[in-house]
């Protein structure tokens, strides 16, 4: 018998029941933390059995891995720099402020992410999301050395994720983003963060 999550999700009520556990999934992370969510929980915020969970995903490391797939395509998509002839530009504002409107539209879920989930680990899986957009797009057409472009996407990545994962977890409540963002430019000295020659 072929498996959901073998098939593509053309079909609605696949569609659908993703939908449901993806949404349940991301409520009782926001509410209880990854560590503590059980198939049997999920089920019922789903509205479904766990045989049908089981249908669908392989157990919760496989949704989750899913989630983080999903989620870090769209912050690839928000962290993409533009191209200024052979260098490569980031408007730190735009930048962040797309960032932030991305996180701050399930907030509680993010907040309990990040907090379990540490930096290296959320950069890491940013890395091949952002370096396919990279190649796609002919951001960096000089870069044929795949680690060394991944490293630049470490470094960049994990500078501008170090500094708004401060501010979104911070005491302000990821409010004041203007003033976080006007912080870091004053530091760097303008808004391209940098640009590769």
């Amino acid at each position: 018998m072929s498996r959901a999550f073998d098939v593509p999700c053309t079909d609605r009520r696949v569609r659908r029941t993703r939908h449901a556990i993806h949404s349940a999934f991301r409520a009782l992370v926001a509410r209880d933390g990854f560590r503590n969510i059980t198939v049997s929980a999920l089920a019922r915020e789903a509205n479904i059995d766990r045989k049908t969970f089981y249908l669908h995903y392989r157990g919760l490391d496989d949704l989750m891995a899913e989630e983080i797939r999903q989620i870090a395509d769209q912050v690839a998509a928000a962290l993409m720099p533009v191209s200024k002839g052979s260098a490569m530009a980031v408007n730190l504002r735009e930048t962040l402020e797309r960032v932030a409107d991305l996180f701050l539209a399930d907030r509680e879920f993010f907040r309990s992410v990040f907090a379990e989930a540490p930096l290296d680990r959320v950069v890491e899986a940013l890395v091949p999301a952002i370096r396919s957009r990279v190649i796609a797009q002919g951001v960096l057409p000089a870069f044929r050395d795949t680690a060394a472009l991944d490293n630049l996407i470490r470094f960049y990545v994990g500078g501008v994720g170090a500094v708004f994962f401060h501010w979104f977890l911070g005491e302000d409540g990821g409010r004041d983003i203007d003033g976080m963002v006007d912080d870091v430019r004053r530091l760097v000295g303008e808004e391209r963060f940098f640009s590769l020659e």
